[in-house]
């Protein structure tokens, strides 16, 4: 567990803070940091949320809990993944290192990253629907008729399933992109990726967008990632105009100025 989080002081001033139905989700939104790992990401469980977050609250049920976690992952704010059968969820990389820094002096993460599942666009079923039929009668009326003809037709399905194409695996390079900014890219964006980005420039690339990602520009604007890989990550501060001394280089002038200036007068 984190000993401590950031708040963004423009946390009043989002939309989707200012959007979310109540103030027990803006509260659980705050809160939710505390219980993520250094990378953001947390094992899809009401129980561990909830006494992660307000453990000594007897008031705040699961569903509450349940109810604001399906909140964010409708907006996108959380990503929710399976990888080996289990869930997990997680703030999109790129927003968490954007609010929370630098994470490295955390423990290790020990759940495995969205890159390396399959992201669960559905909403979960709440409890009462998955252990009780919530149907109307009319449903159930409705359903009846129909049930021999479905079950014939799953038959026949069942008997020459489909062929569903094998999605390609993504390259090191665009895996790395996701675990980092983690922003959906086009396939022919991650084609440009894999046109320029070799093996061994893998580890300047991971460099490459973890600043991109501290400096809050756009994820999704791939060729200027691939500029900074190209042409070095510029400095934070301006830069120098062309034909002009870079503060650094001007820098070293006055030094060296100065000490030859000590030898001319003998000083050590």
């Amino acid at each position: 567990m984190p000993q401590w989080r950031k708040l963004w002081t423009k946390t009043t001033e989002s939309l989707d803070v200012n959007d979310m139905p109540d103030d027990f989700t803006r509260l659980l939104w705050v809160l939710l940091p505390l219980a993520l790992d250094r990378e953001g990401r947390i094992l899809d469980s009401v129980a561990l949320i909830r006494s992660r977050t307000m453990p000594l609250r007897d008031d705040v049920s699961s569903d509450m809990i349940a109810a604001a976690i399906e909140w964010y992952v409708s907006r996108e704010m959380l990503v929710r993944y399976a990888v080996d059968g289990r869930t997990y969820l997680c703030v999109p990389a790129g927003r968490w290192k954007r609010y929370q820094g630098d994470t490295s002096r955390e423990a290790d993460s020990n759940h495995p990253g969205p890159e390396d599942g399959e992201v669960v666009t559905n909403s979960r079923p709440a409890h009462d629907q998955i252990t009780t039929d919530s149907r109307t009668d009319q449903d159930t009326d409705i359903d009846t008729d129909t049930d021999q003809e479905e079950r014939e037709i799953g038959a026949a399905n069942a008997a020459t399933p489909p062929h569903k194409p094998k999605r390609p695996e993504n390259s090191p390079a665009v895996k790395a992109h996701w675990r980092i900014l983690h922003c959906r890219l086009k396939q022919s964006v991650k084609d440009q990726i894999d046109q320029h980005v070799s093996n061994g420039q893998l580890e300047q690339w991971e460099r490459v967008l973890e600043a991109w990602a501290l400096r809050g520009f756009n994820p999704k604007n791939v060729r200027g990632q691939l500029d900074w890989l190209r042409d070095g990550i510029p400095a934070s501060g301006p830069r120098a105009s062309p034909g002009r001394k870079s503060n650094v280089e001007t820098s070293m002038d006055a030094v060296n100025s100065f000490l030859a200036k000590k030898a001319e007068r003998g000083e050590t």
